[in-house]
């Protein structure tokens, strides 16, 4: 990993500080309003940034750098317990998308697979930070929202459903990942020629 300049450190702060507002603001808003898609509009947001971070920089370490930032501001905003989670989803989503960039270049194809697998990764959280985050009530929890979605589709396993919601959220996220990827190329275009030019 090449040593970020002081420029590029505030750079990726600033990127932060916006993911932060987006995840205080809109993220709450939208949850205590009930809003549906929360999920995509945020994953969404957040990927535009990484892959603006990166592009930007030009170097590896980018992402996890303002996804740590972004995470540490959405935790101490509250320090409430629940803060916990969703700090760690944050964190633990800029990590997959970093080392996917570091498997792969970072290429229109590969925001499509990175995409896929983060908006997988975001079905799955919920149930595992059930077990982390839950305490002791973690594994009943997660135990009755299985009953409870095995009574409304009956007629469907409830490994075949998780199978169908994979794919699908796999669909979505590549989508996502390809539109984030482009927003995210038209952005840091316009960011550079603004920088040439101030």
């Amino acid at each position: 990993m090449k040593y970020f300049t002081p420029k590029e450190i505030a750079f990726l702060g600033m990127m932060a500080a916006a993911n932060s507002v987006v995840e205080i603001s809109l993220g709450s808003l939208m949850h205590s309003l009930h809003i549906p898609g929360k999920s995509i509009i945020l994953v969404t947001i957040n990927m535009i940034i990484y892959f603006a971070a990166l592009k930007a920089t030009g170097k590896k370490g980018s992402i996890i750098i303002t996804g740590f930032i972004t995470a540490f501001i959405k935790l101490i905003y509250g320090w409430e317990f629940s803060k916990l989670g969703p700090a760690f989803a944050i964190f633990s989503e800029a990590a997959i998308m970093e080392l996917c960039v570091m498997l792969m270049p970072l290429k229109s194809w590969s925001s499509i697979i990175t995409g896929g697998i983060v908006k997988a990764y975001t079905m799955y959280f919920p149930l595992v930070s059930y077990l982390i985050f839950g305490g002791g009530k973690g594994a009943k929890v997660l135990k009755k929202l299985i009953t409870d979605i095995e009574k409304i589709f009956p007629a469907m396993s409830f490994e075949l459903m998780v199978a169908a919601a994979t794919v699908w959220n796999i669909i979505i996220g590549a989508a996502l990942g390809y539109i984030a990827y482009k927003t995210a190329e038209k952005a840091v275009e316009i960011y550079k020629l603004r920088s040439k030019t101030a």
